[in-house]
């Protein structure tokens, strides 16, 4: 009869990831999760500084500028200035970035109205806290209406603007949606387009268009919420986060999205 040996305590290095969330895929390089718990740090009340760890097991903290109630799968927001969901570079647009999406789940409540009229902000990445087209890579700068959706939104992505007040009027409209941005860059860099999604629906497609003068720089304030620069901010739950390089995966922008929204499930409300 043969010796048979029992060994305990031995691992072995398969080479495969496993990742605590299903939708990541070969290009994700951030996904942040407000009811991620335990060592990614949300599903809880937090306090102003408090780290959320990126689901991607990559070294990539993002952190809250102020406290927050947790409720209903997602930070509430309750219109401070100063309230911003703060993201590393890794995370966000770069000038460098051929072909992005970025993922963001939202409940923006009464119209998106923390000031009526310009001086508002829902998130920004850029050289700057104001809305400054020339210096933002990505951002979302709403004119706001008492009672009713926004009569003008602008998108701002590698300093081009988009206006978008019909297409996007439903992310006002005080319910969590699955919100996304598609951007492409031409090879020889000259050109750009974007596709923006609602809830894994296309509700915009720009063609291409020659990318701005002068693209901005890499961006030096990069969070979800509003800079301290306005008095007041829009008012509702932040639930998730994520960047794709679709460059680097064989995923589809439908794929993405729709793993997105497997995994979101019914969680927010």
């Amino acid at each position: 009869m043969g010796l048979i040996q029992i060994y305990t305590d031995v691992a072995a290095n398969t080479g495969v990831k496993h990742y605590p969330d299903r939708s990541i895929n070969t290009g994700t390089k951030a996904v942040y999760d407000a009811g991620a718990g335990g060592i990614y740090g949300g599903g809880k009340d937090v306090s102003a500084g408090a780290e959320i760890y990126s689901l991607t097991f990559s070294d990539s903290v993002a952190t809250f500028s102020k406290s927050h109630l947790y409720q209903n799968g997602g930070m509430r927001f309750v219109g401070v200035g100063g309230d911003t969901f703060d993201l590393p570079a890794v995370a966000t647009p770069q000038p460098s970035d051929k072909h992005w999406l970025i993922t963001q789940w939202l409940k923006i409540a009464n119209f998106g109205v923390g000031t009526v009229g310009v001086n508002n902000q829902t998130f920004s990445f850029s050289t700057s806290n104001l809305n400054v087209l020339a210096s933002s890579m990505f951002g979302m700068a709403p004119t706001a209406v008492s009672g009713a959706s926004p009569s003008a939104i602008a998108l701002y992505v590698r300093g081009r603007q988009y206006a978008l007040a019909t297409q996007l009027a439903s992310l006002f409209d005080g319910q969590p949606h699955q919100f996304a941005v598609e951007c492409q860059i031409s090879d020889d860099n000259t050109q750009q387009r974007i596709y923006v999604y609602l809830d894994q629906v296309q509700v915009y497609a720009s063609g291409w268009l020659s990318v701005a003068a002068t693209v901005p720089a890499a961006p030096t304030y990069r969070y979800v919420g509003t800079s301290a620069s306005f008095p007041v901010a829009w008012t509702g739950s932040f639930y998730r986060y994520r960047k794709d390089d679709l460059t680097a995966t064989d995923k589809t922008t439908a794929e993405i999205l729709a793993a997105d929204k497997d995994v979101a499930g019914i969680r927010f409300s």
